[in-house]
């Protein structure tokens, strides 16, 4: 009888363990169907801000985005980064999980103007984050 509990518990923690592993797995994942990249406001441009940002968006079993929640970035960010992130799809859910999380990054980065080889197209990095570059000349104040 204690041989039977002790392989049954065994058991138990074996399975537990395969189902945390199972649900860790990046191919659980949602995957992107489709990003999209959010402008790149002048207001911004001309700020000279640049750097990561991040939007909280919840997924819904089509893959459709249900809310959009860029509360940490700065507040000229925050409309541009949200609209552009509730307009992004993904596969859905093969589980038919209700509701799904993820955190998408939207990168801004301006670039020296002149560079050789810039290309203003957006740059994807997979899972969730889309590069958006500005090559336009920081506005200075007198005497830079």
């Amino acid at each position: 009888m204690r041989r039977a509990k002790h392989i049954l518990i065994v058991a138990t923690a074996v399975l537990l363990c395969s189902v945390a592993l199972a649900q860790k797995n990046p191919s659980d994942r949602p995957v992107v169907v489709s990003a999209v990249a959010p402008a790149y406001p002048m207001s911004i441009r001309t700020s000279g801000r640049s750097g990561d940002f991040y939007v909280d968006v919840k997924i819904d079993r089509t893959g459709k985005v249900t809310s959009a929640d860029a509360a940490s970035a700065p507040e000229l960010m925050r409309n541009v980064i949200a609209e552009a992130a509730r307009r992004w799809q993904f596969a859905p859910d093969p589980n038919g999980q209700p509701r799904r999380k993820v955190r998408l990054t939207f990168t801004f980065r301006n670039v020296p103007p002149n560079t050789s080889n810039f290309d203003s197209t957006p740059i994807f990095y997979p899972p969730y984050r889309i590069e958006v570059r500005n090559d336009i000349e920081i506005m200075r104040g007198p005497g830079h």
